[in-house]
């Protein structure tokens, strides 16, 4: 129905051999909630938007990924939310 709120998987992958990865995942956001905060990696996420009555518009927030041996850490993965009449959409950047 339309009160479905939006929910993406956000997938960390290890692909550099540091076995075990540990993950944590670094967040203040009222636009969204996480299903964890850690795990090790390969991993998925759960990121589900909050607040059905959100007005219409489009929101960004940001999700730190941080992983001790990562020769990207920390990484900064942006979530959009686009609130448009009859549609709520989630996506990463």
């Amino acid at each position: 129905g339309g009160n479905v709120l939006p929910s993406q998987h956000l997938l960390v992958q290890n692909v550099g051999g540091d076995d075990p990865m540990k993950v944590i995942l670094s967040y203040s956001s009222d636009l969204f909630t996480i299903n964890k905060d850690s795990g090790v990696a390969s991993v998925f996420f759960n990121v589900t938007a909050e607040f059905p009555d959100t007005p219409l518009g489009t929101y960004y927030d940001t999700i730190l990924v941080t992983a001790r041996n990562a020769i990207n850490n920390p990484r900064r993965v942006i979530v959009q939310y686009n609130r448009i009449a009859g549609n709520r959409l989630l996506r990463f950047r």
